[in-house]
């Protein structure tokens, strides 16, 4: 029991790193510049901007093994990505200039969790069942 919320906490700092990366350089340095020259942003910046997010994700979700913890990875990274996006302002103010409403809010977290949970399952279903493991200690 004590493994699997370690491994959790490992997920929220690896996402809460890639969170803050894909605001540091993504939005701040490669987004934010076009959208104020008024110009479209290209489809692989967008693309870009989650990639990390995904990735952590990913990597994260080969270890879940149940419904239960499933369900515990796909809250907190969605309570990790809610409190980043609206308890933080990142990736800064909304595009159209206006403020966001409480509906689209919970609209962009329940998109965000949908995302986080196909992730998740997709990983979890590509991981290998793990195997005994080799011995720790002894000869041979």
């Amino acid at each position: 029991m004590r493994s699997r919320i370690l491994q959790l906490a490992r997920m929220v700092v690896a996402l809460a790193a890639a969170l803050a990366f894909e605001h540091a350089v993504v939005h701040r340095r490669m987004i934010a510049p076009v959208l104020a020259a008024g110009l479209p942003v290209p489809a692989w910046a967008w693309g870009t901007l989650f990639i990390p997010e995904l990735v952590a994700c990913f990597l994260s979700g080969w270890r879940i093994r149940g419904a239960a913890e499933l369900a515990a990875y796909t809250s907190c990274a969605a309570a990790l990505r809610a409190f980043a996006t609206f308890g933080l302002g990142w990736p800064g103010p909304p595009l159209a200039g206006g403020r966001t409403s409480a509906l689209g809010m919970v609209a962009q977290v329940a998109v965000f969790a949908i995302g986080y949970l196909l992730t998740f399952a997709l990983a979890r279903s590509s991981a290998r069942t793990p195997g005994p493991e080799p011995a720790r200690h002894g000869r041979g």
